[in-house]
Formats: structure tokens, sequence, C-alpha cells
């Protein structure tokens, strides 16, 4: 069952509700963006896509293609892993390689 907000607020809310390690450390710092203050100096998040862009921005991991290109490279199958892990790493490296 989808959740539903009813404000930009409410699902940043949401999702900062469920962050952890870093993500969570950087939400707190930050968390002063969604209250508009304009004496502030601060970007505000008014929208969720304007949170989304911040979070990506800092949390992004610029090498995430290369990276997986090259374990798609390198990897194989385990011994004594299941098929389906392996298919499941191998299709998640695919997907973070942009390949189709």
């Amino acid at each position: 069952m989808p959740v539903t907000h009813k404000t930009a607020n409410d699902k940043i809310l949401y999702v900062g509700a469920l962050l952890t390690d870093s993500a969570i450390t950087w939400y707190l710092a930050n968390e002063q963006k969604r209250k508009p203050d304009p004496l502030s100096g601060w970007t505000v998040w008014v929208t969720y896509e304007d949170f989304l862009k911040d979070f990506i921005a800092i949390h992004e991991n610029k090498n995430e293609v290369r990276e997986a290109k090259r374990n798609l490279q390198m990897e194989y199958q385990k011994s004594g892993e299941r098929i389906k892990n392996y298919v499941s790493r191998m299709r998640t490296y695919n997907m973070l390689a942009n390949l189709p």
C-alpha cells in the first residue's frame, strides 16, 4: 500500500526518518532547508525534487558507472554461491553501468 503525503515537507520528513549513517548526518545538518526563511540565505527545499537534487549531489558516487563496469568484468560466481545471488549481483552491476 503506497504512502501518500500531502506536502513536499511531509515527503521530505518521511524520507529523512528512513536515512542512516552519513545520509542522516547530512540531513540533520541541512534540515533548516525545510523551513523557508528569507533572512537565512539558505537554498530552501520547496519541493521534494529540490531535496532529492541536493541529496544526490552529495551522496551520488561519481565513479559508480566506471566501478560497475569494472565489477562486471572481474566478477565471478563464488564457490558455494547460489546462482540467484550471483545473477542478482550481476544485474545490479549491469543496471549501474547503464547497460541494456
